[in-house]
């Protein structure tokens, strides 16, 4: 076998790998159905977050990036998605340095994980950890149980 047949068949066998591991996560999400209303709760703080900063805005003093990538992550994760590091915070207004000082962060504190792009080894993909992924569970059922003690 060649150094390309080898690289190839590396490539090839990781590819498989992240597949699988995409499978196996989509497949934890059908096992509990109250993600999806904690879909409904992470896009309306995120909706909740840009009217904060369509108001407050220009006062540059309401900015969390940590808590904006946390929530960017929930949704990828339970939609299915998956985002490459470089655009992580882009969606949220986060200048990229700052964004992946972040990451870098909330990765030592293991709340998310970086994993190579196997066709592209410049890029990485990044993903919340399970425990990241039971924090914010856990956090958006005390939102809707909050919400549903105020109806």
């Amino acid at each position: 076998m060649t150094d390309i047949e080898a690289d190839c068949s590396a490539g090839i066998a990781s590819l498989v790998f992240e597949l699988s591991d995409v499978e196996r996560s989509q497949a934890n999400d059908s096992r509990n159905p109250r993600r999806d209303c904690f879909l409904n709760e992470a896009r309306a703080e995120q909706k909740r977050r840009d009217q904060r900063r369509h108001v407050f805005g220009h006062l540059g003093i309401l900015n969390d990036p940590a808590w904006d990538i946390l929530l960017e992550l929930y949704i990828a994760y339970t939609t299915g998605s998956q985002l490459y590091a470089s655009v992580v915070g882009a969606e949220s207004g986060i200048p990229q340095s700052t964004a992946l000082r972040w990451l870098t962060v909330l990765e030592n504190e293991g709340l998310l994980r970086r994993r190579f792009d196997v066709m592209d080894k410049r890029r990485q993909w990044v993903g919340l950890t399970p425990l990241a992924r039971s924090l914010m569970d856990r956090h958006f059922a005390h939102v809707r149980a909050r919400e549903a003690r105020m109806s």
